[in-house]
């Protein structure tokens, strides 16, 4: 699982779920909507909110959960990416 998809599959563990791909580009949005709709674009993550985008940082795990927490976009009991299979 490479740092992309291991975001993605963080994400989608806490309630995000992929609503657009186009090729390079994965766009996310949480069930509740008080959390900003997640934008993974080449190698960069976007936040988005309602006034638009307003956080990027590269495609990297331990930052997107620091981002997520310290701009309280998700609570310290958060779910961690799915382990890949050891034996495939």
């Amino acid at each position: 699982m490479d740092e992309r998809e291991k975001c993605i599959s963080f994400l989608e563990r806490n309630g995000y779920v992929q609503c657009l791909t186009d090729g390079n580009s994965v766009t996310l949005e949480h069930t509740s909507s008080s959390v900003s709709d997640i934008d993974i674009v080449y190698d960069e993550i976007v936040f988005v909110g309602d006034g638009g985008d307003w956080l990027h940082i590269p495609v990297n795990y331990y930052a997107l959960i620091g981002a997520m927490i310290h701009f309280s976009q998700i609570g310290v009991g958060y779910k961690h990416a799915e382990k890949p299979d050891k034996h495939t």
